[in-house]
């Protein structure tokens, strides 16, 4: 099993090499250092102040010097360490490959129901209702990653979110969702976009009525009636399987811990867990592009 040492020297030298490696006027820590020390309180579920102490490092790969965490707190705020958390990503994914089929849907990031938290609402989850937030995702069929992802409470709709991450993906490309994602707005948008759409109707589903009726729609529900259709609709469970890994994995994103509360730290702290399970998805292609 790989040590977590491991994992994070290689993100680490992921993020230096994107860039904001060097301290500014401004600030004595750079860019990147700051992101590291993030990433390995990360790797290991444990707070920011815990990465603070050099005692939690091992001597191999401790930093010479490490930010307090007043400054920790201060700088994961800041636009260009935010900036360099997403190019790393964008980076890492250029390794991976990629298709035209994407699969969308949410997961729910629930918090205690005593939380003081007053962006963490009440809102549909698996198998009832939850307090907390939704991870909004728009996935890969191929190489299964995370191509565009949104954050918001667990009360916000998911044709809402789909319509902030449907503009992030390719031309050409075919989104398929579940029935929630049957929308007609999200067709039109879609289409508009250059883009394919296409969600599992419901059973009656004829495509009459008496308002207006999206011709977008309209031809996938054609689509759907069909055996390849079905089959994508089917397919798009592969999606669910991505969520799995997220909380099956060593340093994946298994839940928000009682530190992770308001939308800042939930968002910072979720964008950190998808660069750390997009390294372990790159290590199996790598893996498998030397066994074939």
């Amino acid at each position: 099993m790989e040590r977590e040492q491991d994992r994070w020297k290689r993100l680490y030298a992921g993020v230096c090499t994107t860039g904001g490696g060097h301290p500014t006027l401004r600030h004595t820590h750079p860019d990147s250092l700051i992101v590291g020390v993030f990433l390995w309180a990360a790797l290991n579920e444990r707070p920011v102040y815990w990465a603070c102490q050099k005692s939690h490092w091992p001597a191999a790969i401790r930093p010479r010097v490490l930010p307090s965490q007043a400054c920790m707190s201060r700088r994961l705020r800041s636009c260009p360490v935010l900036a360099l958390l997403e190019r790393a990503y964008a980076a890492l994914r250029e390794a991976l490959p990629a298709g035209m089929l994407k699969f969308i849907d949410a997961k729910p990031l629930p918090v205690g129901g005593c939380s003081k938290d007053r962006d963490a609402l009440y809102g549909r989850a698996a198998g009832g209702k939850a307090k907390g937030y939704k991870f909004y995702a728009v996935v890969d069929a191929q190489s299964g990653v995370v191509e565009a992802w949104r954050l918001g409470p667990m009360s916000y709709a998911e044709q809402n979110a789909a319509t902030h991450l449907l503009p992030h993906l390719p031309a050409q490309c075919l989104t398929v969702g579940d029935k929630v994602y049957d929308s007609m707005r999200l067709y039109d948008q879609a289409q508009a976009l250059d883009q394919f759409f296409l969600a599992r109707f419901p059973v009656k589903a004829t495509g009459k009525a008496h308002q207006r009726q999206s011709p977008a729609r309209l031809e996938a529900l054609v689509i759907a009636h069909t055996s390849a259709g079905a089959a994508l609709i089917e397919a798009r469970n592969t999606i669910e399987r991505t969520f799995a890994h997220f909380t099956s994995t060593s340093g994946g994103l298994l839940g928000l811990p009682s530190w992770v509360r308001t939308p800042h730290r939930v968002a910072v702290w979720v964008a950190a867990k998808l660069l750390i399970d997009l390294d372990r998805r790159h290590q199996l292609f790598l893996r498998k592009e030397l066994a074939a």
